[in-house]
C-alpha cells in the first residue's frame, strides 16, 4: 500500500483573488498521476516476471545513460566534462543493445 500526499503552490496573489479556485489543477493531477500510476504499476508486474532480467537501464534509456557515462567519466578524468560534446555520444546501436553495466 502506498499513500500519496500533495500540495500545490500558488502566487499569493492568485489566492487572494476573486473566484480563485485550484480545481482545475487538482483534476489535472489527479488525471495525469493516475496514468503515472498505471505505468508503475505495469512495471511492477514485469519486475515480477521470471523472465525479467535486471540491469541498470534498458536499451530505451538513452539519456540517462548518457548522464551516468558522463558523470562516470568526469569521475576518471575530471577534465573530460568539458570536452564532452556530440562526439562523444554512442555511434553504434550495436553498444546500446549490447550495454549491460556502465563501467565506473
Amino acid at each position: 500500500s502506498c499513500r500519496i500526499e500533495c500540495s500545490w503552490l500558488f502566487p499569493p496573489e492568485a489566492l487572494e483573488a476573486d473566484g480563485f479556485d485550484p480545481s482545475w489543477a487538482v483534476d489535472f493531477w489527479d488525471l495525469t498521476n493516475r496514468q503515472d500510476w498505471a505505468a508503475c504499476e505495469s512495471v511492477q508486474r514485469g519486475i515480477g516476471s521470471r523472465h525479467f532480467r535486471p540491469g541498470p537501464l534498458s536499451s530505451r534509456e538513452d539519456a540517462v545513460y548518457d548522464f551516468v557515462t558522463l558523470v562516470a567519466r568526469s569521475y576518471r578524468e575530471p577534465d573530460s566534462l568539458w570536452r564532452a560534446s556530440a562526439s562523444t555520444r554512442r555511434s553504434a546501436e550495436g553498444e546500446r543493445r549490447n550495454r549491460e553495466a556502465i563501467s565506473t
